[in-house]
């Protein structure tokens, strides 16, 4: 059973949101407020929608310290720490509160706040929390080091891991995961997938850590960390489209258990599993419309 040790007193200091946000927002659960809490819902002031909603994990000060971190699987981020400064963007942050991170607490808040109040609520963050004043100093005084003269000094140690889980790139080499995807883009070298071979082999093999399902739990998942993909995660449904998945299943996934099947399959072989995943768990809209389309053309004959 799930305790909250949260003494009564400052309990009833919270807004009822915050507190509501405290048990869906860090366990991932949806729960429509109610009119009484309207008026905080429908704020357009980011230090209000940050205090009742974020500052439940990451803290008062932005800094990740709250009641609620010693209860959570993965820290929440520090927004004060440079290395946040370093790695996220505003597109990625937009992103990131919009769908969610898979495999860590942070859950999708774009049903419950909306595009308008999730973009104040990171500008919020950046301008209040985030050393991007000094980030951007440590990089002019990098610009200005002459070559061959590598002081890193000014940049100091990094400070813990990177609590939101990206691959552990700095900056913005894999900044295309945290953009809304271009779904109706073809599969790579204009091949076209097939998706009945592809689930033959998917189920055979990919099965065993993605699920038959597509949502990370298939047998080997328990053992594996970080954890296989979960196709129906809000942001996967928002990154993975044909391309995407063509160079995860063919390149496989630097620092996981995914490894590179073009050792094992052809471009072709890859672009039907590619179209499987595709048409099963990201865009089954697509796989139902080809089957309707189909039985009209079949009922023409």
């Amino acid at each position: 059973m799930l305790r909250m040790n949260i003494p009564n007193r400052e309990t009833m200091s919270y807004p009822r949101p915050l507190l509501i946000a405290a048990i869906t927002g860090c366990i991932g659960v949806s729960q429509p407020l109610s009119a009484a809490d309207s008026h905080t819902a429908d704020s357009m002031d980011g230090h209000t929608i940050y205090q009742n909603y974020c500052s439940v994990c990451h803290g008062d000060k932005g800094n990740g310290q709250s009641r609620a971190t010693g209860g959570l699987s993965v820290p929440p981020r520090d927004f004060t720490s440079l290395q946040s400064a370093q790695e996220l963007t505003r597109e990625r942050m937009i992103f990131s509160i919009s769908y969610g991170r898979p495999n860590t607490p942070m859950t999708s808040w774009i049903n419950r706040l909306g595009e308008e109040r999730i973009e104040i609520v990171v500008d919020y963050i950046r301008n209040t929390f985030m050393p991007l004043d000094q980030l951007a100093a440590n990089r002019a005084t990098d610009e200005s080091t002459p070559a061959g003269h590598d002081d890193h000094s000014a940049m100091g140690p990094m400070d813990g891991g990177d609590n939101d889980h990206s691959s552990g790139a700095i900056g913005e080499e894999h900044e295309h995961e945290f953009k809304v995807a271009d779904m109706s883009l073809g599969m790579p070298m204009g091949l076209e997938g097939k998706a009945a071979w592809g689930k033959l082999f998917y189920d055979s093999t990919c099965a065993n850590c993605h699920g038959t399902e597509g949502d990370g739990n298939g047998p080997r998942s328990t053992f594996i960390f970080p954890k296989p993909r979960d196709f129906h995660h809000p942001a996967a449904q928002q990154q993975l489209n044909r391309p995407h998945l063509f160079d995860a299943i063919a390149q496989g996934s630097h620092g996981s258990e995914m490894p590179a099947w073009d050792k094992v399959l052809t471009y072709q072989e890859v672009a039907h599993v590619t179209e499987y995943v595709f048409t099963a768990f990201i865009r089954p809209d697509l796989a139902e419309d080809a089957e309707g389309a189909l039985q009209s053309e079949h009922s023409k004959h």
